[in-house]
């Protein structure tokens, strides 16, 4: 995600149910209705990650997720209530790197 207004500022984002496939939450119907979200096929939902300190090290907030409402463009870094998640997540090496890295 890149700010329109500063090139300096963006985010990396990720899928989270591509590397978290059991990571589930329920959106409060009040950011349901600030978003205009009126289908749960207009949502999509991105976590941002920290790679401050490389991507071996990197970590994803799963707490509070970016919610995008697709047919409008509208989004929101929503606040999650859910003590399975944490803002500094560690993010799961790949399979295949690390297979390769004994080579």
């Amino acid at each position: 995600m890149q700010s329109l207004q500063d090139e300096n500022i963006g985010f990396i984002l990720i899928n989270p149910f591509a590397f978290f496939p059991d990571y589930e939450f329920d959106l409060p119907e009040e950011e349901t209705e600030v978003l205009g979200i009126k289908a749960p096929g207009q949502a999509a939902v991105f976590c941002i990650v920290n790679a401050g300190r490389g991507l071996k090290d990197a970590t994803v907030n799963l707490l509070a997720p970016v919610v995008l409402n697709t047919a409008v463009g509208t989004a929101r870094q929503v606040v999650l209530n859910d003590k399975r998640y944490s803002v500094r997540h560690p993010l799961p090496q790949s399979k295949n790197k690390a297979a390769g890295e004994g080579k």
